[in-house]
């Protein structure tokens, strides 16, 4: 053996200096970085030994056989060796970039392969992204107004190799590179910093250019952004190019100034001047919506700020505010009318009716009283002559004053000492019946308005808030506590001497108290609903499922990509997510609010993996209780602090405002209900027009994000629970380490292949696991339905289990029979909103007391108290407060609905459509599935229903795997459907590529042949015996299939090209399917 070493390493080192071999196992320029360990990648498959040489210091640095290695590098600890040939070096230095070369023996009888490598070394920079020196705080991209020549740099500092670095100027048609100057120094002969110059001249450019700093020729890896920008606005008198267009707009309310060319582009805002002696806003605005050859058209909006007058009306003298009235005059008396408050300045006129009535006036004066920037304008006349003892007069706004406005009162004049007779005219009749009418009518319009300001002012005291139930608290949907409204001048603020409380460190103490709350939350988790007297603290029973982040930076035709996540850590950490708004979207059941517990639990007891040790202050609101409530620091000391918190709401802002690190955690939009209140502080903060520096984490249904998020969110889901997750649950918190019993759990679920849908959402799963320990003996289930319906029966048996005989036989009545409760249920899903949450007394009127009261002690139904927004402070300032009821989980909304939908559409099958019309498949698939699942005829009406569209025909195959007894009716369809080819779309929603997925993988396990099956675009990559498509779905082993084809997406316009590992899987994954003819 020693023999045969030794002519090896003879061999090696002998054919090392001579012979070379193609790249295709080393790549022959590679990096490392200095400061730290550094690999030389190889990929050796067979082998007997390898050797790595330094030709330029013609040294031996490792040599390898068979497991044993020798040589200087290896005997120092600088040099090791991996099993793939790759070479490991340890604390990478400058004496590191050098050429190494790699041999490898294949067999004695084979000629050796050898590869020379060029080693480089590299430090990263401190920034990511080249610096542009004219953006403030060296952001990657900026917008700068330059009225004169300048010189803008660019650089990068401290990088090996030096970057080269060029100037240039951007459109949608093309890249322009600028003349510029490059410069790179070094102080080290180690580390460089390259700069690179260009000098912007005014009369080169047009009104709008993007001026790129771009980075090339890099080492892989060396900076994550190889460009910055900066958009170069040249300022000029804009009016001198573009005619501005007058738009009105009331003080106080919302403008909008609606850009109508969409072709794309860059878009640039500007608030050019504001003329105060004019009270004219000069809103210049400037857009360049193409790019191209640097046509720049200015939009130029000049605006002009109107205040409407304090009353809405003209004011007349002697009518005591009022649009109408009548007035006692003689000749010679003065009439005065006047609007106040008004802006712009109008002009006053006085109007008689008819117009040849006879009255004229004189001395008309028109004075004008500016008060900062409203005016006050009085108009007054004399009567001068009266030929009619009655004339109708009108004051007015003239009309060519202003159109903004179109104010008038109306007066009607009785003169004194005018003997004139004058007959009743048709004229005279219709303007009294004109007038009548019109001052009913104006009556009626101030009433309503009056009347719509009270219950305005009234809403705004009366704000929504919750408190601990009577009943015990939902396992994950926690009740609330319900605190007292305090007035800022009750004497909770001020201590037993009247004294206004002073904290040696209210931070603390504040701190405390949040602590104290969470601890309520988090100790008093329910996995099963029924079972109220089991609780556990939530790191008890929280699992991780997947989870997934919308990557921004990377983008392909489909758009940006859905990358996974390791941990919900990296939703805090900055690896993944770095924006302070972030959303975290899940569907109903897949534990967003149990995350958020977790989260809050993991702060309170500062974990020490948890990046939020470093959060001072973590804030967990529950916006369904938000109602009303438009402070979030209102909404922190009635809905988290203890209702005799000595914090008041100016408080709590001090110390969120003050503290250096807080973040906000805003559980459930979806279930928010003022979603659409721009005056609320959570609009304002999704938005990100406060609390800017805040980290913020929103949690929601997919189908209910905010429309008006900012642009920067980042967006991560939840996407449920896999096998490892639902394996790591059923350890943790239900069997604990009995092999046996985890088995027997699998065994069952893998016995219900039906359900692998629905245990990925982990709320069922969670359930499924609990009832399957329970129940020894748990039957089998072909469709979801049947589950759903085992599980309602569970809710109802452990009740009945606790009551006296007397009373099983009304429990099983009402189990049987909730026709009512099937009504109500599948009219708020097809309501717009899906409001199911009901007042208490309305709900238990029409449900009857007795089947209420069982509903909720099941669990079903569950109890929420909360403010009564209708109702007024009493003397203390407590707000009455009213009971509001829910379903428990909206998936039994869903199941007693689609009873309702089945019996309906059973007794009268021409109103399919219409009972339909409302009830979105994508949003409320259970409804359509289980009403399939409780009765075959309207199983078929719906089909039918579902069949017309394209994607209703791949939803309609969920609803014919729901029908149960009839197994051959089934089969027969199944096996129609899967002998056509079956296509996965990238663009198919998600429940459409669940419908097909959970199809192929009943027919393969009811052995039904498969004929085709095409993942057009949808199929991201391989991991074992599973395929997995971009929406996060995953393809099971499909041993029936006779063809599989995969078109890949593009990629920057190309088809993404798989890489030789990913064929490998995918070949391996064809190979397990016994039928397979044809794999392309």
């Amino acid at each position: 053996m020693k023999f045969i070493k030794i002519f090896i390493l003879t061999v090696v080192l002998f054919t090392s200096q001579t012979e070379h071999a193609p790249t295709n196992e080393c790549e022959l320029l590679q990096y490392i970085s200095i400061g730290s360990n550094g690999t030389i990648q190889c990929l050796f498959q067979e082998y007997i030994a390898a050797s790595w040489y330094n030709p330029e210091a013609n040294q031996l640095i490792l040599f390898y056989q068979n497991g044993h290695k020798s040589g200087n590098g290896y005997t120092s600890g600088d040099y090791d060796i991996f099993p793939n040939g790759s070479l490991f070096i340890r604390d990478v230095n400058l004496e590191h970039e050098t050429l190494l070369r790699v041999t490898k023996v294949i067999s004695l009888t084979e000629e050796t392969v050898s590869y020379e490598i060029q080693v480089k070394t590299l430090v990263r920079p401190n920034t990511t992204y080249p610096i542009i020196g004219v953006c403030p705080d060296s952001h990657k991209a900026c917008l700068k107004s330059l009225d004169s020549d300048t010189t803008l740099d660019c650089s990068i500092e401290k990088t090996r190799p030096p970057v080269n670095l060029t100037w240039i100027s951007r459109s949608l048609e093309r890249n322009r590179t600028l003349a510029s100057r490059y410069d790179v120094i070094t102080q080290d002969n180690v580390t460089y910093t390259s700069s690179v110059t260009v000098i912007f001249s005014l009369t080169q450019w047009h009104l709008l250019t993007l001026f790129v700093c771009q980075a090339s020729s890099l080492p892989p890896d060396l900076m994550q952004k190889k460009e910055s920008f900066v958009l170069i606005d040249k300022i000029v008198n804009y009016t001198a190019v573009a005619i501005p267009i007058t738009k009105h707009i009331e003080k106080h309310s919302l403008m909008i100034l609606a850009c109508t060319d969409t072709n794309g582009g860059m878009f640039v805002w500007k608030h050019d001047r504001m003329d105060k002696s004019t009270g004219l806003t000069y809103s210049s605005t400037y857009r360049r919506p193409t790019l191209s050859r640097n046509r720049i058209h200015p939009n130029l909006s000049w605006m002009k700020m109107a205040v409407n007058p304090v009353p809405a009306y003209p004011v007349v003298d002697g009518c005591s505010h009022q649009q109408y009235c009548v007035l006692h005059v003689k000749q010679g008396d003065v009439l005065t009318c006047g609007v106040h408050g008004i802006r712009p300045e109008v002009k006053l006129e006085w109007k008689t009716f008819p117009a040849d009535a006879g009255t004229s006036f004189s001395d008309q004066t028109h004075t004008v009283k500016q008060t900062e920037d409203t005016y006050d304008i009085v108009i007054t006349s004399t009567i001068s002559s009266a030929s009619r003892n009655r004339v109708t007069a009108v004051c007015r706004v003239t009309e060519s004053s202003n159109h903004q406005f179109d104010l008038s009162t109306t007066i009607d004049l009785f003169y004194e000492n005018v003997r004139t007779t004058i007959k009743p005219t048709t004229a005279n009749l219709t303007t009294a019946n004109l007038l009548i009418p019109t001052v009913i009518v104006s009556t009626l319009v101030i009433f309503v308005l009056f009347l719509a300001t009270f219950f305005l002012s009234i809403r705004k005291v009366r704000r929504r808030r919750r408190k601990p139930n009577n009943f015990q608290e939902n396992a994950i949907e926690e009740a609330t506590p319900m605190m007292k409204v305090v007035n800022d001048n009750s004497q909770h603020r001020y201590g037993m001497c009247g004294y206004k409380l002073v904290y040696e460190n209210k931070e603390e103490l504040f701190i405390d108290q949040l602590k104290k709350k969470y601890e309520i939350l988090y100790d008093a988790v329910q996995p099963i609903p029924y079972i109220k007297d089991r609780m556990y603290c939530v790191d008890k029973v929280f699992v991780e499922g997947g989870m997934e982040y919308l990557d921004k930076t990377t983008v392909t035709k489909q758009g940006t990509e859905w990358k996974q996540m390791k941990s919900y850590d990296e939703l805090m950490d900055g690896t993944r997510i770095s924006s302070t708004r972030n959303i975290l979207e899940g569907e109903p059941g897949y534990g967003k609010s149990t995350l958020t517990l977790q989260l809050v639990y993991d702060w309170c007891k500062s974990v020490s993996h948890s990046p939020l040790r470093q959060v001072k202050i973590l804030i967990l609101l529950r916006l369904r209780q938000l109602g009303g409530v438009n402070s979030i620091f209102e909404a922190v000391r009635r809905f988290i602090l203890p209702g005799d918190s000595k914090f008041t709401d100016d408080d709590v802002k001090s110390i969120i405002e003050k503290c250096s690190s807080v973040m906000l955690v805003l559980d459930g939009y979806d279930e928010y209900p003022d979603q659409d209140n721009i005056d609320a502080d959570i609009y304002k903060i999704i938005k990100n027009d406060i609390l800017r520096e805040i980290k913020v984490i929103l949690t929601t249904r997919s189908s209910y994000l905010p429309n008006y998020r900012s642009p920067q969110t980042d967006r991560a889901r939840l996407t449920g629970f896999d096998d490892l997750a639902r394996d790591k649950y059923i350890r943790k918190a239900v069997t604990g380490d009995d092999n046996e019993a985890v088995d027997e759990i699998k065994r069952k679920l893998q016995e219900n292949p039906v359900l692998g849908d629905l245990c990925e959402v982990p709320l069922f799963f969670v359930m499924f696991a609990h009832i399957t320990y329970e129940n020894k003996k748990l039957q089998t289930f072909h469709s979801v339905t049947g589950f759903f319906r085992y599980m309602i029966s569970c809710f109802h048996s452990h009740m009945s289990n606790k009551m006296k005989d007397e009373n099983v036989t009304t429990f099983q009545l009402f189990e049987a029979n909730h026709s009512k409760l099937d009504e109500i249920a599948f009219k708020a899903l097809c309501g717009k909103d899906q409001m199911i949450i009901w007042k208490k007394q309305k709900i238990c009127k029409a449900l009857g007391e007795a089947f209420y009261n069982q509903y909720v002690r099941i669990g079903i139904l569950v109890e929420e108290e909360v403010l009564d927004m209708f109702s007024m402070p009493d003397a203390m300032g407590n707000i009455r407060s009213t009971v509001e009821v829910r379903f428990y989980h909206k998936l039994f909304c869903e199941w007693y609905a689609a009873h309702h939908l089945a019996k309906k559409i059973t007794k009268l099958i021409s109103i399919t459509s219409a009972m339909l019309a409302n009830l979105d498949p994508f949003d409320l698939q259970y409804v359509y599935r289980f009403a399939c699942g409780l009765n075959k005829a309207a199983a078929r009406n719906i089909i039918k229903h579902l069949q017309k569209t394209n994607e209703g025909q791949k939803f309609a195959m969920l609803c014919i795997l729901e029908q149960e007894g009839d197994n051959d009716e089934l089969l027969e369809s199944v096996t129609e459907l899967v002998s056509d080819s079956i296509t996965i779309n990238v663009n198919d929603s998600k429940l459409l590529q669940r419908s097909v997925t959970q199809i192929l993988e009943f027919a393969s396990k009811k052995e039904i042949p498969i004929t085709s099956v095409c993942l057009n675009k949808s199929f991201k990559e391989c991991e074992g015996d599973v395929i997995i498509l971009h929406s996060g779905l995953r393809l099971t082993q499909l041993l029936t299939v006779e063809k599989i084809h995969i078109e890949t997406e593009q990629v920057n316009t190309k088809p993404r090209i798989l890489t030789e590992e990913d064929v490998t899987k995918i070949f391996r994954y064809g190979l397990r399917s016994e039928h397979l003819k044809d794999l392309s």
